[in-house]
């Protein structure tokens, strides 16, 4: 299998991308806070690397852990 140099960069820079939109469109939903986790938050990325985003939004459910 041939190897793609730098694709972990351009996975990086999707995922920003991809964050800063998130960022922008989730206010008008209630969104009060976000958080990025997992392997880009940790500096982490390669080829199979998710953008996983804990939100925070005020609601009447019970809280639930």
């Amino acid at each position: 299998m041939p190897m793609m140099f730098g694709f972990a960069e351009h996975r990086r820079q999707l995922l920003e991308a991809e964050a800063r939109r998130f960022a922008e469109e989730a206010p008008p939903f209630g969104a009060m806070a976000a958080w990025v986790v997992g392997e880009y938050a940790r500096g982490q990325t390669g080829p199979e690397t998710e953008l996983e985003i804990v939100l925070v939004q005020e609601t009447d459910e019970p809280f639930q852990r």
